[in-house]
């Protein structure tokens, strides 16, 4: 009961000192409860604290091991992780379920890296005999669909007898996150059970490949059911808001969100900031940014952009020079923010400066984003300078990242400036690689309800009856 009381370092190491007069230390059962609260505490200082104790201990548990797993996954750090559990195999513990959900969690962080461990502890999930564990398996899902391997998930899936909510689940996330909402919504609408967790994947499969309106749709019937919405569904439905401007709506997500103190988190805060600049509320962002209490990057990039599409470029570079003294770390988004103020504001005499920030700042072409050197590259050719141009593209293409549109970008400004034989191989590179364009698209909000209408899409309803009245209006 003390642990968990516990609010300071200080104080746990009170209670440890105490577990320590009593010469209990090396009972696995005497020190489980004050790992167990520093590891469901999720601070980083407190689990610093477990694992210095941890390291001491001469005899353990599988219950001391499988809690500082979790404990390892849960401060981001998987090697950590997968390596306690090898000491758990060398000590000749037994292993259980609650292992392996973890581990599979610990391997699919780590995916990039080692791809193999996330398959030798399927193995062991198998020798040991937990293919059939509901939440083992559920792991194991989302362990093959950030593998990009959805035909094993589905194997795991269909072997399984009884499938619970978590597991439906986990394959309408896993199809999700690989873009691949049809079998999502397929997957979500044969669930025989749904819970808030179910309604947030589908929403963010579909937020994913920018179908707001779809999110819009389904944050309504959501909420016809009576389900109250969690923080995840908050956050897709105020993105789906913001890019489709439905600023009623977003108010009233914004009234839920603080009557429930969901205002606190500040991914939700960052949602509700990004949503009022985008819809022209600038003083309503102003008010939730000032609100929160630890602004990260993604926030002070919110600030700063709703700022900016407001035609204010000097008070964004204020809330830029602003976001450093803070202490925020830029961004990919805040340079690229950065840049279409050079842009818009002709700030020409800071492109070279745009060049050092990304160069020496920002890891170059290798650590970030080429679509960072493609707006410098664009500020380039709108201002006519070709000397540092030539230099971004030879970037660019150095890095293996000439997409069509770059490609596109780099000739005019060669072509313009006379640079014949550049511009001619660019050419070349655009001959040998088809155009991907997406039609245009507009949207607008009546009543609290969205109409979108994309260029060239005749199916509408109201179709011709749409293209008459703009049609008098174009002759009037």
């Amino acid at each position: 009961m003390l642990t968990r009381k516990c609010k300071t370092l200080s104080q746990l190491k009170q209670i440890h000192a105490y577990v320590l007069k009593l010469n209990t230390s090396q009972n696995p059962a005497a020190i489980a409860p004050l790992l167990s609260v520093t590891v469901a505490s999720c601070n980083p200082v407190f689990f610093s604290h477990a694992r210095a104790v941890f390291q001491t201990l001469r005899r353990r548990s599988t219950f001391l091991y499988n809690t500082m797993i979790r404990g390892y996954v849960q401060s981001n750090l998987p090697i950590s992780a997968v390596l306690c559990y090898k000491d758990m195999l060398r000590d000749g513990l037994i292993r259980n379920n609650y292992t392996f959900t973890p581990l599979m969690k610990a391997c699919s962080i780590i995916l990039g890296d080692i791809r193999c461990m996330g398959l030798l502890m399927h193995v062991h999930v198998l020798k040991l005999g937990f293919s059939r564990d509901l939440f083992v398996v559920s792991a194991l899902i989302e362990f093959y669909a950030l593998k990009q391997d959805m035909g094993r998930a589905r194997e795991l899936f269909d072997e399984m007898p009884v499938k619970d909510v978590v597991l439906w689940t986990a394959m309408i996330d896993g199809y999700g996150k690989m873009g691949n909402v049809e079998k999502a919504r397929e997957f979500f609408d044969e669930t025989p059970e749904r819970n808030v967790v179910s309604w947030s994947a589908l929403m963010a499969a579909y937020s994913r490949v920018g179908d707001f309106k779809e999110v819009i749709s389904l944050y309504r019937s959501m909420e016809d059911k009576g389900l109250k919405p969690n923080e995840s569904i908050l956050v897709s439905a105020l993105t789906a808001c913001a890019h489709l401007g439905a600023f009623a709506l977003g108010l009233w997500i914004h009234s839920y969100a603080k009557r429930f103190k969901y205002t606190l988190n500040p991914i939700v805060a960052t949602a509700l900031v990004d949503m009022y600049s985008k819809c022209g509320a600038l003083e309503l962002a102003f008010t939730v940014f000032q609100e929160i209490p630890h602004k990260d990057s993604g926030v002070w990039n919110a600030i700063i952009s709703g700022v900016a599409m407001s035609g204010d470029g000097m008070r964004s570079l204020a809330l830029f020079d602003s976001m450093i003294a803070y202490g925020a770390q830029p961004t990919e988004a805040t340079l690229l923010l950065f840049l279409q103020l050079v842009v818009t504001q002709s700030w020409s005499g800071k492109l070279e400066e745009a060049e050092i920030f990304i160069d020496e700042k920002m890891c170059g072409i290798g650590g970030r984003d080429a679509n960072i050197w493609g707006s410098l590259l664009g500020a380039c050719r709108n201002y006519g300078n070709i000397e540092i141009g030539d230099r971004v593209w030879k970037k660019i293409a150095d890095g293996g990242e000439t997409d069509y549109g770059i490609c596109v970008l780099a000739y005019n400004m060669y072509k313009e400036a006379g640079w014949e034989a550049q511009a001619k191989s660019i050419r070349k590179l655009l001959n040998e690689r088809p155009a991907n364009k997406k039609s245009g698209c507009s949207v607008i909000e009546v009543n609290g309800m969205v109409e979108e209408f994309h260029a060239g899409y005749l199916l509408h309803p109201l179709a011709e009856e749409l293209r008459m009245i703009l049609d008098s209006l174009r002759f009037a």
